[in-house]
């Protein structure tokens, strides 16, 4: 009695193991799922993000942080081309355009980071905040050793709203080059000539002198008194 107890005991016991195991994983397989969806609309929003901010100017203003006695407000646009961003200013000191990271904040900022270097200007750290088409951050400026300028910024007036949600956004038309488009247009409204005909051929009579034309007959009379003197 007490083994049939206890057999049907571990049998239900098996059971609820045996459930809340398939629960358990199915639980798993659910949420690695959601998780691998949300990963893949980060990185949508992410291309989404650069992909508009390629071909696009801002214009900011830069305020020097400190205690200094000698404060610097700058004005200086910012240019985002090919997937790098440069310094109007920067540029002049030698500073190239540089490649920049994106990172989307929970608010649905746009943070965007990058690094330049010049051998006469030292370091210069970007960090800046887009949402709702203002631009915001800090420059961070290693002259040398020695000397370190920080600035925060903000753009002057409002730049490009950008649109990272996948399902919100609107496919731009595919444009055709102009030079493709020009010539495709040339060929298709030239004007159809129809292939000239042949002429037919000439024929040129050569009138023989009259010294060339008695060389020519000298063979055959030859040959006409041969054959003659043959009959006899």
């Amino acid at each position: 009695m007490v083994k049939e107890l206890f057999k049907k005991i571990s049998f239900y016991t098996a059971g609820i193991i045996i459930l809340t195991l398939c629960i358990s994983t199915a639980g798993r397989a659910e949420s690695d799922k959601e998780k691998l969806a949300a990963e893949q609309k980060r990185r949508e929003m992410i291309e989404n993000a650069k992909e508009d901010l390629n071909d696009t100017t801002w214009k900011i203003e830069l305020s020097q942080m400190g205690s200094g006695a000698k404060v610097e407000n700058i004005s200086d646009t910012v240019r985002f081309t090919d997937n790098e961003v440069e310094s109007e200013i920067l540029a002049s000191e030698g500073f190239p355009g540089t490649s920049f990271t994106i990172s989307i904040k929970d608010n649905a900022a746009i943070v965007w980071e990058t690094m330049q270097t010049s051998e006469k200007g030292g370091l210069a750290f970007w960090k800046g905040e887009i949402k709702d088409g203002v631009m915001r951050g800090v420059l961070s400026r290693h002259i040398n050793e020695k000397t370190v300028k920080d600035y925060s910024f903000i753009t002057v007036e409002k730049g490009k709203e950008i649109i990272l949600d996948p399902s919100k956004r609107v496919e731009k038309p595919k444009e055709k080059p102009a030079a493709v488009a020009t010539e495709r247009k040339a060929v298709e409204t030239a004007p159809v000539t129809p292939p000239a005909t042949p002429a037919a051929p000439v024929k040129v009579e050569t009138k023989k002198e009259p010294q060339a034309q008695q060389a020519a007959e000298e063979p055959k009379k030859e040959e006409t008194k041969k054959k003659s003197w043959w009959q006899r």
